[in-house]
């Protein structure tokens, strides 16, 4: 199976066109290799070689080292700070396997779009929500040896105020920047292959206290599409965003807006607004993931949160979750039924 992200943002958007491409999330993490196990031996999704460095003396966000995964759909990018600093303070805040912000490609049009932002009235942030200079530079590029290459990377942020509390990045690959760390993480994986049924993201979740006004930024300010109406999801109001995702199969955000008790509830209560609450994962042989999990000591549970004992097969559930011990903290939940099932 190849791999359509490789290709990059230029085979998907016309030159000039400021349509932002949903590239990947970050998850932040405690320990890089006690979560690229999970990664790899249970989810299945292959880690890349590149090896991503944030300089320790870099202000804006503290010292920090990225791994990359290619999981279908989008880029899970293993975020674990080195010093103190902003990176640091957001881990100890949220906690071990965090998805912490939501990734998109601005490619040669990054200038342009943040141009069109501040036309109307819109202040793009850095990272520690200090005012952008430079266009957003920080000291950030593909670590060999000792040394990072090609530092120097422009990236953005939304106020949250205006997203609705989720922190939604912009960044910038000029397609002329051969050392740049996107282009050399596409360009390493060009002929890299998955296996056939390997799990796919089929969406990533955020919970909101307003499906309606969190769909408008989404819509409005960023330009992507909207799915038609709002569905009911166990007494939650959902709303599905095409995040417009660089991959094979359609990316969406599900905005999920929760009814006065339950699960999503809770999570709205104690992790507010905007919060990516998990990653929405399709498995086609639920029963061969099952087995690997168990053998790897990881749980699955059901919406109640009972643990799953006994076997379960492709077509009987909808939805299962990830034992959050066992993922390292990163929120899963597997669906087993087509998307088109769950709305």
């Amino acid at each position: 199976m190849t791999i359509a992200k490789t290709a990059g943002r230029v085979a998907r958007v016309a030159a000039g066109d400021c349509t932002p491409i949903f590239d990947h999330i970050a998850v932040w993490s405690a320990d890089t290799e006690a979560s690229a196990r999970f990664l790899t031996q249970v989810m299945g999704w292959k880690r890349h070689p590149t090896i991503i460095r944030v300089s320790d003396e870099e202000k804006t966000t503290g010292g920090m080292i990225g791994t990359f995964f290619d999981a279908p759909g989008l880029w899970i990018e293993l975020i674990e700070p080195t010093t103190p600093g902003p990176g640091q303070e957001i881990l100890d805040a949220m906690g071990d396997g965090a998805l912490v912000e939501i990734n998109f490609d601005l490619g040669n049009e990054y200038g342009q779009a943040l141009d069109a932002l501040a036309a109307r009235g819109v202040e793009m942030l850095s990272m520690d929500g200090s005012p952008l200079k430079d266009g957003g530079v920080i000291d950030e590029g593909v670590l060999e040896g000792d040394e990072i290459q090609n530092p120097g990377q422009r990236i953005a942020y939304f106020p949250t105020s205006m997203t609705h509390g989720t922190t939604v990045e912009y960044y910038e690959v000029l397609s002329d920047d051969h050392g740049s760390l996107i282009l050399e993480r596409d360009r390493v994986w060009r002929d890299e292959t998955r296996d056939p049924g390997t799990p796919y993201i089929d969406h990533v979740a955020i919970v909101t206290d307003d499906a309606e006004k969190a769909a408008a930024f989404f819509t409005e300010q960023m330009g992507l599409r909207r799915r038609p109406g709002m569905f009911d999801d166990g007494g939650d109001r959902v709303i599905l965003i095409d995040a417009n995702g660089a991959d094979e199969k359609p990316l969406w955000l599900r905005l999920v807006e929760p009814g006065a008790t339950g699960r999503t509830a809770d999570i709205l209560r104690t992790r507010g607004a905007g919060h990516i609450m998990e990653l929405g994962v399709h498995v086609e042989d639920i029963g061969g993931f099952q087995d690997r999990a168990a053998k790897a000591g990881v749980s699955l549970f059901d919406a109640d949160g009972a643990r799953i004992d006994g076997a379960l097969v492709a077509g009987e559930w909808q939805k299962a979750f990830v034992d959050r011990m066992g993922s390292r903290g990163i929120p899963i939940a597997l669906i087993a039924a087509p998307s088109s099932a769950l709305g």
